[in-house]
């Protein structure tokens, strides 16, 4: 992969550099599907690592355990890597197949009615842009606040507020929830996807009350799992791999008008907890940056920044302005009962 050096002029914040690397997107047929990026800044004594990767190539945890490889075999130079591919996939081709159909022909009837993003109203996208900020817990977090379930109904809540501003019709929301297929506590493998993806169904006028949300979304999430919705969906991603997702949405009724989905939200959870260290120095901060495409054109992204719970509010601009990006963290922060940083 490359490996880019990048020095920030005096007052020049790593900000920008990583909004440009997000925009500039690796075409893995044409170029190597990894790049590093290290910032350094004549402000400050950290650099700031940014890893930037091909989608296919490795999903989050993916990433953030070959980092911890990578750090080990820096400070162990005769460590030996162990295997890192995909295990062998058990279904044989033909059921492969047969369950990624199902998949397609259940994809074609998702959403009755189209769904409509904040992307739709922007003829011309610009960069891409995000804005991120840690918080305070008041007290002791409760399991609700930490469930995926209720952060994607908080979520909601704030965009339906967002959507009312800009006058989008109140269709309900479409958003791809993304699963890890990966046993707990298992760190392998680091290339190709480990992720099947659950797509979650709600009305805004439900975001109204995001604890009674969050129940129901629970409760379709866990259908999903024992229907083998989800085991059907990884299949039918598998797929992409070897077919254009536009021939793909081409087939969607309901996502020919552009909008596959609402918007974009996700929980990364805290980045490489047994990380501290890598190439030399303490590692702060580490988090992930999803992409957001022009439509739906805003994400929002749970995280953890070290200790401290937090929100990323990716978009691209024309989508959304950075105050409107900001009052989308004020009422992320409101609903989770979380605290300004002092």
């Amino acid at each position: 992969p490359p490996i880019r050096e990048v020095g920030l002029a005096p007052g020049q914040s790593p900000q920008a550099l990583l909004e440009a690397e997000m925009g500039d997107r690796i075409d893995p047929w044409t170029e190597p599907p990894l790049r590093f990026s290290i910032v350094s800044s004549p402000d400050s004594d950290r650099s700031t690592l940014a890893m930037t990767w091909s989608r296919p190539l490795m999903d989050p945890r993916g990433a953030e355990f070959l980092l911890t490889r990578l750090a080990r075999l820096d400070e162990e130079p005769g460590w030996r890597l162990p295997e890192w591919s995909p295990p062998k996939e058990p279904l044989s081709v033909a059921e492969f197949a047969r369950v990624g159909r199902s998949a397609r022909d259940r994809m074609k009837t998702l959403a009755p009615e189209p769904p409509v993003s904040p992307g739709r109203q922007v003829a011309s996208p610009g960069r891409a842009r995000f804005l991120r900020q840690a918080f305070r817990e008041a007290g002791e977090a409760g399991r609700t606040t930490r469930e995926v379930s209720f952060r994607l109904a908080v979520a909601g809540k704030v965009m339906a507020d967002l959507f009312r501003r800009r006058g989008l019709p109140e269709v309900p929301f479409l958003i791809p929830v993304s699963v890890d297929l990966r046993r707990r506590g298992e760190q392998d493998p680091l290339f190709g996807n480990c992720l099947a993806f659950h797509f979650a169904r709600f009305s805004p006028q439900a975001t109204a009350d995001p604890a009674q949300l969050a129940g129901a979304l629970r409760k379709e999430m866990a259908y999903a799992l024992r229907d083998g919705l989800v085991e059907a969906n990884r299949a039918g991603m598998e797929f992409l791999r070897y077919r254009p997702l536009r021939g793909l949405l081409r087939e969607m009724v309901w996502a020919r008008d552009g909008d596959a989905f609402s918007f974009n939200c996700a929980d990364t959870g805290p980045f490489a907890p047994s990380l501290e260290r890598l190439f030399g120095a303490p590692l702060v901060m580490g988090y992930h940056l999803p992409e957001v495409l022009p439509r739906p054109g805003v994400g929002v992204f749970f995280s953890r920044f070290g200790d401290l719970p937090g929100v990323a509010v990716g978009w691209v601009e024309g989508v959304l302005d950075e105050s409107e990006a900001r009052r989308i963290l004020d009422g992320i922060r409101e609903a989770m009962g979380w605290l300004p940083l002092a």
